[in-house]
């Protein structure tokens, strides 16, 4: 029994490093160096770095972090070590693979065609290493949070008031990377969203 519980321990954990690692692929190699702001923390930090010059995965572990224990505040151990690692391994994934390519990504932006495939690659790698975190019992933390907070308290559901979040962000995005880059970000959102329910 306790051998099982091991087991399993070890499996969901393994998930959640491949799930994060994964989803920070989309974010380092495409959404950030596309200028695609994806929704939520993950578009924080690439509005943050093409801003101020901040490591978009020190950026979202610096929101995510204080975001956990507000998490805990509210919801007690609902918000226990496997989110925590979910919110943190996304962070230092992203800043790991940032590194390697520099932010840079591979694709060559001055062709908007490029700037669209990153959109559908954010959304697959994104919504599909997210999905596989949840499969482990956890989440990578940011929006979702705030969003189940906000849900506590109003008549709104967790969804709606997460897709508004993400919106908001998203449009802000647009004052600094333009219409064009707001459009696709929205394609890339729409996109996650479905390959996490599919996953």
């Amino acid at each position: 029994m306790k051998r099982d519980k091991i087991l399993r321990a070890l499996k969901d954990y393994s998930r959640i490093i491949i799930g994060t690692c994964i989803a920070a692929c989309g974010i380092a190699v495409f959404s950030n160096p596309a200028r695609l702001t994806g929704g939520g923390v993950t578009g924080v930090g690439t509005i943050l770095y093409y801003t101020l010059g901040i490591d978009p995965g020190v950026s979202m572990l610096c929101i995510n972090v204080p975001l956990f224990f507000l998490g805990m505040y509210f919801f007690g151990s609902k918000y226990g070590l496997k989110v925590f690692i979910g919110a943190v391994m996304l962070s230092v994934w992203t800043s790991i693979l940032g590194a390697l390519t520099d932010y840079k990504g591979i694709l060559d932006y001055t062709d908007s065609t490029n700037v669209l495939i990153s959109a559908v690659c954010y959304g697959v790698l994104v919504g599909s290493g997210i999905g596989i975190v949840m499969r482990a019992g956890s989440n990578t933390g940011g929006t979702d949070i705030l969003a189940q907070i906000a849900a506590k308290y109003t008549q709104f559901n967790v969804g709606s008031i997460e897709f508004c979040m993400n919106a908001c962000v998203v449009l802000v995005g647009c004052v600094f990377f333009g219409v064009r880059n707001t459009i696709f970000a929205f394609i890339a959102m729409y996109i996650s969203g479905h390959m996490i329910s599919y996953v």
